[in-house]
């Protein structure tokens, strides 16, 4: 059994915010309101307290910290905890890296400690930024522009997304869940247009996020089945196909969790 996004529906060929009549500027700009009212009690809490959502965060940001005074890209182990040994960490660096780079532009006009609270509510308020945009450009090419206002604003009530897009979340959560909506986005682009580029991307998302977690997993394994089942009559298709696998390995060797000899 496959996911069917060969359905008929229209085609979205405009950028996301394209048009002055029917722009969605208005509508991001009211969702990011509605996350700020939403989450006001909590922000200010982060703000003034430097308190952690939990201990999954908490940990997260000793992880930055220990990479930011020098331990290594690979040495992913946790030396504090269960010393002399030490505890190995199952996130990745990717993640870590523009938390960091947050924290060192935030310190440029701050105490590092002012960075770290300001980067870890700036993160999740990109990353919900991020999930919006996504969501709006999987809702026009399903089911036509007309349905991104109300999947945006859907989205900004969302109890899941209040939860994942909490102010001082700095955990994979969030990133796992707008990650795996742009892989969706990328996978319908790719079944509706011969460009390559897309089936790359796709790749790409899909290695990205298995290598800050395995959470995503089942849906990327189902999503990656309806494009193997998938009967198509453009053999373009297939070469998508086999770019998304390039993009794959692409970045598995880049973060050096594939060894040459596994190709």
């Amino acid at each position: 059994m496959s996911l069917d996004l060969s359905l008929a529906r229209p085609k979205a060929k405009t950028p996301i915010l394209a048009g002055r009549a029917n722009s969605l500027v208005p509508i991001l700009a009211g969702a990011m309101l509605i996350w700020f009212a939403l989450n006001w009690d909590t922000l200010v809490t982060v703000w003034t307290t430097g308190a952690y959502i939990d201990t999954d965060d908490a940990m997260k940001m000793v992880e930055v910290r220990d990479w930011m005074n020098g331990q290594g890209w690979f040495d992913m182990v946790a030396h504090r905890m269960d010393a002399p040994s030490g505890v190995l960490m199952h996130w990745s660096r990717l993640f870590d890296v523009p938390q960091a780079a947050m924290v060192k532009l935030f310190a440029l006009f701050c105490s590092v400690d002012t960075a770290e609270r300001l980067m870890r509510i700036v993160n999740a308020g990109l990353w919900f930024a991020a999930e919006l945009l996504a969501v709006a450009r999987v809702s026009t090419l399903l089911m036509g522009r007309e349905s991104a206002a109300f999947a945006i604003l859907l989205t900004a009530f969302s109890l899941v997304a209040g939860a994942l897009f909490t102010p001082g979340s700095i955990d994979h959560h969030n990133t796992q869940a707008v990650f795996l909506m742009v892989l969706l986005w990328m996978l319908i682009e790719m079944f509706d247009t011969p460009r390559k580029v897309f089936a790359v991307c796709a790749g790409m998302v899909a290695a990205y996020s298995l290598q800050i977690s395995i959470e995503n997993l089942p849906s990327i394994a189902i999503l990656r089945r309806q494009g193997r089942t998938l009967r198509h009559p453009n053999p373009q298709l297939f070469d998508q196909l086999r770019a998304q696998r390039r993009g794959d390995a692409g970045c598995y060797i880049h973060t050096g969790k594939l060894r040459q000899t596994d190709l």
